[in-house]
């Protein structure tokens, strides 16, 4: 595949083809992230902010405009098709943010009028779609394509437990296809010049708020996420029950309080708050290719730095909701500058049926009893209090779910194989190890083409299907 402006329509066809299949494999990491307390509480805090006095904010006129094109593009692309009223606005569970977008359709059809300059994204400026007509608008798009998200996510899920007792594979692409549509449009919001001049007029005048596990309730009335209600013990693996998007999540949130605290300075305002603050060098990351690529996007991405401030939080977090997709967009244009060409390989790791966790865990006391001898401690009041601890908190009303599979005789092992993991075994193992781990995984190469297509059509089939 070959990534460059010239054969768009190339890159967007096979990117559409191949989103089924990253749905199939990630959906579950994806309806946890969009799902999690803190995250409903971001839409929350989003959907607060009121339209007259956010108008009142937003200049008429700015000096000096930026192209906004990627993000343009796709909502004309969507007028055309309708897929924004008929798929995002009308899966979006709130009326009060579902919008026509009038005045934010018609910047974007202006948009190409806007000459493009060499090395914008480094210059500061604000984005050509956002003023005093279209910030209102343009926040009704984010709060709906976020909630959107989220939902259609659930009605996938609802759509495969269906198909699970009564086949219908059509109904499911349709749910695929729904997912797709929210999250290529968030996609491009999040990597949009737009996004960073309206989170940052949102920091300035306080309508950014950290979210409170306390306040969870509140959260969830507006968002209506469906409540994931499993009895799964897990292991920590990105692509079955377990993952750690908790704790990314989690992480944003902790930063979310500390910025709260560090903007309330002697003027009201905090240190760096956005990438666009931050002298823009992540600004407009999306469709830059024909001029300057993505050398800068790669880069601004990777480099590890805390989050300071409420708009580089939320920032940050609405990116990590289509980390995903923007991982595949990233691999594409390093390839596409490869000096030699690049072959694949594809590892099909076979799926592991869950267990009862009481046939391949041992019971909690076993596990102190023995670390406790080991450190010449008496096991016994250890246990004795750890169990009491766990006794008063799985009879609390709301308690945390981890303390009811202590007493689950149902709850189930599900354990899938990292990637590093099998990485790491052929290392370990050049000649596979034997037919014993053989058995776990195919490869598929580019010599082989053919049988590898139908290898992955039908691990494509096998996942959306069976699992």
């Amino acid at each position: 595949m070959v990534y460059k402006q010239v054969v768009s329509d190339s890159y967007g066809y096979l990117l559409d083809k191949f989103s089924p299949y990253l749905v199939s494999r990630c959906w579950k990491k994806m309806r946890r992230r969009i799902s999690h307390w803190a995250a409903q509480g971001f839409i929350y805090y989003l959907s607060k902010v009121e339209e007259s006095r956010l108008r009142a904010v937003v200049p008429q006129t700015a000096s000096s405009l930026r192209n906004d094109s990627n993000l343009s593009d796709r909502l004309l692309e969507m007028e055309g098709d309708a897929s924004i009223q008929d798929v995002v606005m009308k899966i979006c569970p709130a009326a009060s943010v579902r919008s026509p977008l009038t005045s934010l359709l018609s910047a974007c059809r202006a948009m190409p009028v806007l000459p493009r300059q060499e090395g914008r994204a480094s210059l500061p400026g604000i984005s050509a779609l956002y003023n005093k007509a279209t910030c209102f608008e343009f926040h009704h798009l984010l709060v709906a394509t976020l909630l959107s998200y989220g939902k259609a996510l659930d009605k996938f899920a609802a759509a495969l437990n269906d198909h699970r007792e009564q086949p219908n594979f059509p109904n499911l692409l349709d749910k695929t296809n729904d997912i797709w549509t929210c999250a290529s449009l968030l996609w491009s919001i999040a990597y949009s010049r737009i996004l960073e001049n309206h989170l940052e007029i949102l920091r300035k005048n306080g309508w950014l708020a950290a979210p409170t596990y306390k306040d969870y309730p509140t959260y969830f009335d507006f968002t209506t996420f469906e409540r994931s209600k499993d009895q799964v013990i897990t292991t920590a693996d990105d692509d079955e029950q377990g993952g750690n998007e908790g704790q990314e999540i989690d992480a944003l949130s902790a930063a979310c309080q500390l910025s709260d605290l560090a903007e309330e300075d002697e003027d009201g305002n905090g240190g760096r708050t956005s990438a666009s603050s931050a002298g823009g060098n992540t600004a407009d990351l999306a469709g830059e290719d024909e001029e300057g690529g993505h050398e800068g996007e790669i880069k601004a991405l990777c480099k590890d730095h805390t989050p300071v401030g409420l708009a580089d939080v939320y920032h940050r977090w609405i990116r990590l909701q289509v980390d995903r997709w923007q991982a595949t967009r990233k691999i594409i244009s390093r390839l596409a500058r490869s000096p030699a060409p690049v072959d694949f390989t594809l590892l099909a790791i076979r799926h592991i049926p869950p267990r009862l966790a009481t046939s391949v865990m041992n019971p909690w006391s076993n596990t102190v009893r023995d670390l406790c001898n080991t450190a010449g401690i008496d096991s016994g009041p250890v246990i004795v209090a750890l169990n009491a601890r766990i006794n008063k908190e799985a009879s609390r009303q709301r308690c945390n779910p981890i303390f009811t599979k202590f007493f689950s005789e149902t709850a189930m092992y599900s354990a899938g194989v990292h990637c590093e993991a099998v990485l790491a075994s052929l290392l370990k193992y050049p000649g596979g190890g034997g037919d014993e781990l053989r058995k776990h995984f195919e490869v598929w190469s580019p010599r082989s083409y053919r049988q590898g297509v139908r290898q992955l059509n039908m691990l494509h089939r096998m996942l959306m299907i069976t699992k």
